[in-house]
């Protein structure tokens, strides 16, 4: 963890800010160049254990994929607790004497295991934060999709190619905001802009048939049985305007 006061230092040929956290792993190179002023906080721990603790809370997929990145970056409130949390536990150790030395030190590894556990989730929790943004992107868009070309088909490729995503992506979106698949909650966007129009209109104006075609329902009888498993009513139940 690096506390720079000034300018940035250039940590593994790459500049880092105050509130980064580089991982260092095995047998690799160090390299630093560090303005006058700079503090860090070296930590070194026993890899096997916390891959087992890491497996527990984050699984192993996502913990390979944070002990790859070359660092990271954290909130300064986060930094300030570790450093704090951290400096505590090794004050401790230092005042006790060597007869408790074993149980300090086991101390001070828990410690310095929960803060690299604490940097992990809090980093796990902000790429969710971010997954959840995106697919609520790309849900509101492909509504706006829907409904401006109502009369169109819908088609998870037309959707895939109009917004620039994979089908995958597409799908996860969905699943991740709505608990739906595109389709069906894109299919009931519809039908509640059915039933509004149906709602607001007279049957002079307009009938059932008109109202579905022109939303892009095609087949009538399926269009019905969507409508009454939606709404409890079939089509031709709901209150039309005098």
């Amino acid at each position: 963890m690096a506390f720079a006061t000034g300018k940035s230092p250039i940590i593994q040929r790459g500049k880092v800010g105050s509130n980064s956290v580089l991982l260092l792993r095995d047998g690799e190179e160090f390299l630093l160049h560090a303005p006058e002023r700079t503090a860090f906080l070296s930590l070194s721990v026993d890899l096997e254990r916390l891959t087992r603790l890491a497996d527990i809370e984050l699984g192993s997929a996502r913990f390979s994929q944070f002990v790859s990145l070359p660092g990271m970056h954290v909130p300064m409130r986060l930094l300030k607790e570790i450093k704090a949390q951290v400096c505590r536990s090794f004050d401790g150790s230092i005042r006790q004497g060597e007869h408790e030395a074993p149980a300090l030190e086991k101390d001070v590894e828990d410690t310095l295991m929960s803060v690299l556990l604490d940097i992990f989730l809090q980093s796990h929790a902000e790429e969710k934060r971010s997954e959840l943004a995106v697919s609520a992107y790309i849900v509101k868009k492909s509504q706006e999709l829907a409904l401006a070309d109502p009369g169109g088909p819908l088609s998870v490729l037309d959707l895939c190619e109009g917004l620039r995503v994979s089908r995958r992506t597409l799908q996860n979106s969905f699943q991740r905001v709505v608990g739906m698949r595109p389709i069906e909650f894109l299919r009931c966007i519809r039908l509640n802009a059915v039933r509004r129009k149906l709602a607001n209109s007279t049957l002079m104006e307009s009938t059932v048939g008109d109202v579905a075609y022109e939303m892009g329902f095609r087949h009538l009888s399926h269009f019905s049985a969507s409508y009454y498993k939606l709404f409890g009513e079939y089509p031709s139940e709901t209150q039309r305007l005098e």
